[in-house]
């Protein structure tokens, strides 16, 4: 007998993929490569995997929380309470903030795209697949030295998980369109 959970699963659609963070990395010397989570919490599980060297990529708190476990930490605690009020919540981002707490807001998906950024050349971040298949129709995207081959790796992404033929939209065909743009020419 067949149940629910023996059925195949329903094919990959770009609504499946209205949540997902498609992720572009150029580094400075090496292959741009692309990679994608299916929503934000996997994004910030797979930038904590990282994030290797223990700096903060996101905490929300405030000095009252900061002072509870008494120790070197509290006369910094203390100075921050005194400054800011014990109950102000404060913000740390290493990676924007250089491991300081700050009273300015940031939203902690920002500081998880700057720990993504750390040590690259530049890094797009795409939001759901309506965007990651304009982006590879966009030529501001790669407009720059190394853009072609992060635009096919991201195509090559797209079509390995069944967004795009990945034929669409070749390199070449990228170049072409490139061009065109840096000279005017029509389509």
């Amino acid at each position: 007998m067949c149940t629910a959970a023996d059925a195949a699963p329903a094919p990959w659609t770009p609504e499946r993929y209205d949540q997902a963070i498609f992720v572009v990395e150029m580094p400075h010397a090496a292959a741009p490569r692309a990679w994608w989570s299916p929503d934000q919490a996997e994004f910030f599980r797979r930038v904590e995997q990282t994030n290797i060297n223990g700096h903060v990529i996101f905490e929300e708190t405030t000095a009252r929380h900061l002072a509870q476990p008494a120790g070197h930490e509290a006369h910094a605690a203390r100075e921050l309470g005194d400054r800011f009020g014990w109950d102000t919540p404060l913000y740390r981002a290493d990676h924007i903030f250089d491991g300081l707490y700050r009273v300015e807001p940031i939203e902690a998906l920002s500081a998880y795209e700057a720990a993504v950024r750390r040590g690259l050349k530049n890094a797009y971040f795409l939001y759901g697949a309506d965007e990651a298949l304009d982006a590879i129709d966009q030529p501001n995207y790669w407009l720059h030295p190394g853009g072609v081959a992060a635009h096919r790796a991201l195509t090559v992404l797209l079509a390995r998980i069944g967004l795009l033929q990945e034929d669409s939209m070749t390199s070449e065909g990228l170049a072409a369109m490139i061009a065109r743009v840096r000279t005017c020419e029509p389509a």
